[in-house]
């Protein structure tokens, strides 16, 4: 299976910074059981797996998501993720 999001950003009141997606994450393929797992992304693009996943021979398209961030010099900004994985949604064939 195939699987890849779109990443969306987003700065509640800032006028002086940009963040502009360049590349869409993409997991590539990755094989599962009803046991279920994580899969992790590594900056550079290297994926590793828990649970009940595994990744086939054939990896697919495997990007790590990038941004393009401008702004201030002396201006700094801060990325937060949920505490839990209750907020993703599992991509099936593109279908984000």
């Amino acid at each position: 299976m195939q699987s890849n999001c779109n990443i969306h950003s987003n700065c509640k009141g800032c006028n002086s910074i940009s963040i502009v997606k360049n590349v869409n994450l993409d997991f590539g393929n990755v094989a599962v059981t009803s046991v279920g797992g994580t899969v992790i992304m590594s900056p550079a693009g290297i994926r590793s797996v828990t649970g009940g996943l595994t990744l086939p021979v054939i990896t697919g398209t495997v990007t790590a998501a990038s941004f393009a961030v401008a702004g201030e010099g002396s201006y700094t900004y801060a990325i937060t993720l949920p505490a839990s994985n209750n907020n993703y949604q599992w991509c099936e064939h593109n279908d984000c």
